[in-house]
């Protein structure tokens, strides 16, 4: 975890991905809404600059919000962001006694060691959990051999298919209500190269999110599973 607190983490990405937050938390805001919560709490483990808690705290504005960060240069971005119903804490939620309604982690469960146990960590502290996993395995990257960069760059110890993203939350205990796939690479494509890689996502995801998905990568698994707290 040490190029998240020693500054290699930001030297390769200066923004923290500050830009996807806001595409992020709608999806959360959506899954939660479909299944009909209204969260007294919410808590996001491992905020990054702040903005998806925060954009969470303006959408559930009766709900008392707060974002836990590991990293300094990240946390130091959250001061950007000043609601009534929001906190910031640097330090690793684990290490607290804290529970939620909702606790929320997005493009994290990738970088963690012992992903399994971070899962149980997540459904022992809240109600319900809402996980945003990037499907790194498809067949364009391992053609490509582009797991090599994620990991260098990104720092991505795992790469899921939604089958084992979902399988991983069932091994640690945690049944899953309802899940979908969102096209981040499509939708947040800026650069020459984010654009010409989403052509033949689009062209794909004509005939279905999963095999476009499978070909192509360039999407996530959003996905609610049921917490511990509160039976």
């Amino acid at each position: 975890m040490n190029r998240y607190v020693n500054g290699e983490y930001i030297a390769a990405h200066p923004t923290w991905h500050a830009e996807d937050s806001p595409y992020k938390a709608t999806q959360v805001g959506m899954i939660l809404r479909e299944a009909g919560i209204s969260p007294a709490s919410i808590v996001e483990v491992g905020c990054g600059a702040g903005g998806v808690v925060a954009a969470l705290a303006r959408e559930f504005p009766g709900a008392q919000c707060r974002g836990y960060e590991i990293s300094p240069d990240a946390f130091r971005m959250c001061g950007r962001h000043a609601l009534p119903n929001l906190q910031y804490i640097l330090g690793d939620y684990a290490d607290t006694e804290g529970l939620a309604d909702v606790v929320v982690s997005c493009d994290v469960l990738e970088h963690v060691e012992d992903y399994l146990g971070f899962i149980r960590m997540l459904g022992a502290r809240s109600r319900h959990v809402v996980l945003n996993v990037p499907m790194d395995i498809s067949v364009a990257n391992v053609l490509l051999k582009r797991f090599g960069y994620a990991r260098a760059k990104s720092g991505h110890l795992h790469y899921f298919t939604k089958e084992t993203a979902l399988a991983s939350v069932a091994q640690a205990g945690l049944p899953v209500t309802r899940s979908f796939l969102v096209p981040g690479g499509i939708v947040r494509a800026v650069s020459l190269k984010q654009k010409l890689a989403a052509v033949p996502r689009l062209a794909m995801g004509l005939f279905g999110a999963e095999i476009s998905c499978r070909l192509f990568g360039g999407y996530s698994l959003v996905l609610l599973a049921k917490g511990r707290v509160g039976g």
